[in-house]
């Protein structure tokens, strides 16, 4: 896989991604010298993932499945590793947004405070698998309207448009119909639902039980593209 995607140039190098958050433990084997650097936006300082939820996204883009390769590596019935990360090569912006201390969200500081710093960190996008708590089925509210106009300029304060890859998950909030959770139904994002795999006992072109779903209020197709995630 590791050469496959050298082959293309999609294994990660040269490109950072910021993992918005609980924060990402930059101790753990598979992302030792992958978190270039650290932001935190909680009240009371974080200085760790005391979660774990965003090592476990940031092993998901970036992981190089260092603690499993010392064991001679663990593989799946694909002769995949468990363990590597999507694009192994990248490096990592954690962006500790939603970590245990925070007590509003969505942040009173605004969204663009994130991306803006994203940017100038050198990311060019970032992963949030997390939702705004605004509901499911929300339609176009203000929330997701602030997501597009984000994704066409990351960094409102300043003269340029610079473009922001969003990368969301569809929320947790399925099997029923119009169960985006917000903001997942903007329209410039990149909407992720989970499909099952051979570790639940499923199928992977089934969406997971859980899985939000389509269509947006509005009648789009949503989400973007869906992968196994359950």
């Amino acid at each position: 896989y590791e050469g496959w995607l050298s082959s293309l140039g999609l294994d990660g190098s040269g490109v950072k991604v910021s993992i918005v958050d609980t924060g990402v433990d930059e101790k753990h084997p598979d992302l030792a010298g992958r978190v270039e650097k650290r932001l935190d936006y909680t009240v009371v300082p974080e200085p760790e993932d005391t979660f774990g939820h965003g090592t476990h996204v940031g092993g998901i883009v970036a992981g190089n499945a260092a603690a499993l390769r010392e064991l001679g590596g663990v593989k799946d019935f694909d002769g995949f590793l468990y363990g590597l990360g999507v694009a192994p090569r990248a490096l990592l912006l954690d962006q500790n947004a939603i970590g245990t201390s925070v007590q509003e969200w969505p942040p009173p500081y605004g969204f663009a405070r994130i991306t803006s710093d994203a940017l100038a960190a050198g990311a060019i996008g970032w992963n949030a698998s997390w939702h705004t708590g605004e509901g499911e089925g929300a339609g176009y509210i203000e929330t997701t309207r602030t997501m597009d106009a984000l994704v066409r300029d990351g960094d409102p304060a300043t003269a340029a448009a610079e473009p922001f890859t969003m990368v969301f998950s569809a929320g947790n909030s399925g099997p029923g119909p119009e169960t985006l959770t917000a903001p997942h139904e903007a329209k410039n994002i990149i909407s992720v639902a989970s499909t099952s795999s051979h570790r639940g006992g499923g199928m992977i072109d089934e969406v997971s039980g859980f899985s939000s779903r389509g269509p947006a209020r509005d009648g789009r197709i949503a989400p973007t593209v869906a992968a196994p995630g359950g």
